[in-house]
Formats: structure tokens, C-alpha cells, sequence
């Protein structure tokens, strides 16, 4: 992953191919495969690997008293930052096949769904998943928007998240 991670910078992902992953990861053809079925499949699991920490925190983000956990929140966003240039080259990734962004953001959406599930049993299985896709895009949204705004701190977006994003997409839960 990191000589695919190395190549990605400097190379567009059309451009790459499994002969050069591997020459420059000093891997056989036999090695790749048995890891990985095709260059897609890296770059999935790629992701997967970079985002594993942010979507452990995703999961984490509700506290049992129905609020948004600030300082989880706030590791996420500088865990994302730290990673800012490769999860935006990842998240550029677009495939027939392939997309990215896409991908997390329905692993979000499935995460945050267990939460509402969990802390909002009552609410409808509808609104319990219009909330969790919605916080989801959000999140995305959130995510290139935070890449685009180097001045603002974590701590001032945390305030933002939680006002904006989840204090008012909140209110679609009911019990």
C-alpha cells in the first residue's frame, strides 16, 4: 500500500499500473494477487486503511446522552488533516466501477445508523436512515471543506459540526 500510496502522488491513478505498483513495492505478480484482485481493489483497501481511524471515531461520535462527543470530533478532524493530500487524491478516485468517495460515505452512513439505531430506537427505520445518509453526505461535505479552509481550526469546525450538522439534523429523530 505505501509504494501505491507513493506512486498515487505523483502519478495519476489511470496512469498507474499493477507492473509498476509492484516494481516499485518490489512484489511478484503472485504476491499482488494474493492480497489484492486488481489495482481498484488496492485503492479501496487503501482508503480503507486511511480512514479506518476517522471511521472508528464515526462510530463513536454519539454519546449516550444523545450529544455529539466534541473531543472524538475533534481527533478525527486533525487525524484528516495529517492525511489531507492522500485522502484527497483517494476520494478523486472515479471509475465506472470505482468511486471513492462514495464508498466511504456509505460506510459512514452504515456506521452512523447503528448509533441512531442505538441511542434513537423509536424513531422510524425511514428517518433513522434519511438521518444516517444525510449525516453522511454531510460529513463528505464537511471533510473537502475543512481540506479547503487551512485557517480554520479543529475546534472552531467541532463547534460548527455540532451546531449545524448534528444538533439540526438531530431534530429528524424522534422517540
Amino acid at each position: 500500500m505505501q509504494a501505491f500510496l507513493t506512486l498515487l502522488i505523483s502519478t495519476p491513478y489511470e496512469k498507474l499500473s499493477v507492473r509498476t505498483i509492484m516494481a516499485q513495492a518490489g512484489v511478484t505478480r503472485t504476491v499482488f494477487y494474493v492480497y489484492f484482485d486488481n489495482k481498484d481493489d488496492l485503492a479501496r483497501e487503501t482508503l480503507a486503511t486511511q480512514l479506518e481511524d476517522v471511521i472508528l471515531r464515526v462510530s463513536q461520535a454519539f454519546t449516550s446522552a444523545r450529544t455529539m462527543d466534541m473531543q472524538t470530533t475533534a481527533e478525527s478532524l486533525r487525524l484528516l488533516r495529517s492525511k489531507q493530500a492522500i485522502i484527497r487524491r483517494l476520494f478523486a478516485i472515479q471509475r465506472k466501477q470505482l468511486h471513492l468517495r462514495a464508498e466511504f460515505q456509505n460506510q459512514v452512513a452504515q456506521s452512523i445508523s447503528a448509533q441512531v439505531r442505538r441511542y434513537w430506537p423509536n424513531t422510524p427505520p425511514r428517518q433513522q436512515d434519511y438521518f444516517a445518509q444525510l449525516f453522511a453526505a454531510s460529513m463528505i461535505a464537511t471533510i473537502l471543506w475543512f481540506f479547503q479552509h487551512q485557517d480554520v481550526s479543529e475546534a472552531d469546525l467541532v463547534q460548527v459540526i455540532n451546531t449545524c450538522v448534528f444538533q439540526g439534523l438531530a431534530q429528524l429523530l424522534t422517540d
